[in-house]
């Protein structure tokens, strides 16, 4: 798998002053099997990474068999990538469910250098705030033991339903999430407000289930 910079500092020099912009990229994220041709498309209008989805909690926790075809169409396509785990709550450790992505990965060839995990759907956790920061801190422990980054995906209301709004995990990356359904919010992170000891995000999920390239897909910028 490709690491990459989530946004690249564009500066110039005026008379007697230095201005600094950020430049956003698009990504997008999926769950579904995408074609060939729908990741060179996505390629084509200026997409430049995808969020697979590795693992989710069906069925008590499985791998998403639309993985590796999704990452094989999307290297061919020149497309960067990373996978996330939407984890099972219950009866699998955090570990557990790091260690099934990330060997279906590594078996089939990708090295996985990123993982992203998602704490999203209060409903579907333990109203117990201690098990799923339990959970959570497993899962990061078992990839820091393989030399393997872990964003956390959330957004505010997620993450003090779900963790009391711990901050224990402000060190790791943060991709936040802010839309309705069908309607996209700024496509920037202009609408961040600091929670759970982060205080700047690494990535947005700006736009839920919209068409694209013949896929229904998340949009996001970085």
């Amino acid at each position: 798998m490709v690491q990459f910079g989530f946004f690249v500092q564009i500066c110039f020099l005026a008379i007697m002053t230095l201005t600094c912009a950020k430049e956003y990229k698009y990504a997008i994220d999926l769950a579904i099997e995408g074609s060939p041709s729908a990741f060179k498309c996505l390629y084509l209008k200026g997409y430049t990474t995808v969020f697979f989805e590795a693992y989710n909690p069906k069925n008590g926790g499985t791998l998403n068999p639309n993985l590796i075809p999704n990452m094989k169409n999307s290297a061919a396509a020149g497309l960067k990538m990373e996978a996330y785990v939407s984890p099972a709550t219950a009866d699998k450790t955090g570990a557990a469910q790091f260690d099934a992505a990330y060997n279906y990965m590594s078996a089939s060839g990708f090295k996985v250098s990123n993982i992203w995990l998602k704490i999203t759907l209060p409903i579907n956790w333990s109203s117990d705030v201690q098990h799923n920061i339990a959970l959570i801190q497993s899962f990061v422990d078992q990839a820091k033991s393989k030399g393997v980054f872990v964003g956390i995906f959330t957004n505010w209301y997620d993450w003090q339903q779900i963790t009391g709004s711990y901050t224990g995990f402000s060190s790791l990356r943060l991709w936040y999430w802010n839309q309705g359904p069908n309607v996209e919010s700024v496509a920037s992170f202009d609408d961040f407000q600091p929670f759970g000891g982060w205080s700047a995000p690494a990535l947005k999920q700006f736009s839920f289930n919209q068409a694209l390239c013949e896929l229904t897909v998340n949009r996001d910028v970085y």
